[in-house]
């Protein structure tokens, strides 16, 4: 009985058999007790029909000596008269006296016997003058009321109601297997599906069939199994970078310990130098990867205060100057006085530091960068634009991506790690707030950051799903 396919089928069937054995029951009980009426208004018809030809008998005679020689000729295959409107059948007549003694009885079993008046009531009464002077029964076979004709009758209602309930039993069974096979065909394919996935084949998927809810069920499958599909993509090409982004400053580490092993280089800071730099390099690829697996997480808590996002602002930019200045950029700045917000003032300057770093990189010599933040209802907003080369379309939704590089090419060195921005968008994220990118290839990007500034609390909390989330300290703004 494991079998889904073979549930549904017997559920069908067993429902099938109640319900015809109740209409069974149901409709022979009805049919029995409407032929019951009508057998006895059809013999109480005919009873009636003979009172007065027995009434006249018993005038006539006196009595009703006799009697059973005048009913049998009444019976008669020969015997009808037109006058009293009869055509008389093979029928049996009882006639009972005025005290319910059987004085005539056609089948010559029942003369002498006592009716009871629940018997007598279904003949007609004999009356002669004012007086009862006996009753008359009409019935067919041996019983007064019940005879094999009817017996005969309800055994082929009853003959009829089996094969009607054995038909409908075989139509359910049939109906049935094929509306379970309809269910359970697609659900079978779903498990098979499943199990394909389960072994490692994250490229399988169902057919969808229809609209119900196996189908609803289908295409959630199939949701469920691309999105296993695109995190085991990102899983391998996220170990592929964080190979390809060990491999250089390991291969630069290993390069100089040879040499200084060797003997080729002197054992000075000159020269341990590049290794101290490029064990810094590692140290910070490692914190990013942690900032954002903890964030991920929800497992790395803000530290929040109340703080003037226009001061810290200022602060950043004092340190970027320096930077913009010997690339060659304009930095422009158009701030509200006073923006307090409700959070880790460390981490969005992080979040700030990211993407003016950012911009640094991709804005060619003699463009601009600007930052612009204002109050916008509740919320603070802060716009970070750059004149750079922009983003074509079809890679901005990658934009926030761990590792992705607008140009593959770019390493370390000139391009900065990949997570910077997947850092910035986490930290956002935590606060409750927003970040979006707009760009247009050929007149550059821009960021817009929104919070929420103090006094909405409530709002810096995600959802259920995802608790506040940081970030490690921050990023130089050098590339």
């Amino acid at each position: 009985m494991r079998s889904l396919w073979l549930k549904l089928t017997l559920s069908f069937l067993v429902l099938a058999i109640f319900v015809a054995l109740f209409m069974a029951i149901l409709i022979n009980g009805a049919v029995k007790g409407g032929f019951r009426a009508y057998l006895l208004t059809t013999y109480r018809a005919e009873a009636e029909l003979l009172a007065p030809i027995l009434a006249e008998y018993y005038s006539l005679n006196g009595g009703w000596e006799g009697i059973d020689g005048f009913i049998n000729s009444l019976l008669a295959p020969r015997a009808w008269r037109r006058g009293f409107g009869i055509i008389m059948r093979q029928t049996r007549i009882i006639v009972a006296d005025e005290k319910g003694v059987i004085v005539a009885d056609s089948a010559g079993e029942m003369k002498g016997k006592r009716l009871s008046p629940a018997e007598l009531s279904l003949g007609a009464p004999i009356v002669v003058g004012n007086d009862l002077v006996g009753t008359v029964l009409v019935a067919w076979g041996r019983q007064i009321v019940w005879g094999q004709v009817e017996e005969s009758f309800l055994a082929n209602v009853r003959r009829s109601l089996f094969l009607v309930i054995l038909g409908g039993c075989l139509l359910a069974v049939v109906i049935g297997a094929i509306m379970a096979y309809q269910i359970t065909h697609p659900l079978r394919e779903l498990r098979q599906a499943a199990a394909e996935i389960a072994s490692g084949n994250l490229g399988k998927r169902v057919q969808i069939r229809g609209e119900d809810e196996v189908a609803e069920l289908a295409r959630s499958f199939n949701e469920m199994a691309e999105a296993l599909q695109q995190q085991e993509e990102k899983r391998r090409q996220l170990l592929a970078d964080i190979a390809h982004e060990l491999r250089t400053p390991l291969s630069v580490m290993r390069g100089h310990l040879e040499a200084l092993l060797d003997g080729l280089y002197p054992l000075d800071s000159e020269h341990l130098t590049p290794v101290y730099n490029e064990t810094l390099l590692l140290q910070r690829l490692v914190e990013d990867l942690r900032t954002i697996s903890l964030a991920e997480a929800g497992k790395l808590p803000l530290e929040k205060t109340q703080f003037d996002l226009t001061e810290l602002i200022k602060e950043i930019l004092e340190m970027a100057e320096a930077v913009a200045n010997e690339k060659g950029l304009t930095l422009q700045c158009f701030v509200e006085e006073h923006l307090p917000i409700y959070a880790d003032r460390q981490r969005i300057g992080q979040v700030i530091h990211n993407i003016l770093s950012n911009a640094f990189n991709f804005t060619p010599e003699g463009g601009v960068v600007t930052i612009r933040a204002r109050k916008v209802d509740s919320k603070v907003e802060v716009a970070i634009s750059d004149t750079g080369p922009g983003i074509p379309p079809e890679d901005l939704p990658h934009i926030f991506d761990r590792f992705w590089r607008k140009e593959p090419s770019r390493s370390r060195a000139t391009g900065g790690s990949g997570l910077g921005l997947s850092i910035a968008k986490e930290l956002v994220e935590a606060h409750g707030g927003t970040i979006e990118v707009q760009s247009t290839v050929g007149k550059g990007t821009t960021f817009t950051i929104r919070l929420w500034t103090a006094g909405y609390p409530c709002h810096c909390e995600r959802s259920n799903l995802r608790k506040e989330r940081g970030a490690a300290s921050p990023q130089d703004l050098t590339p």
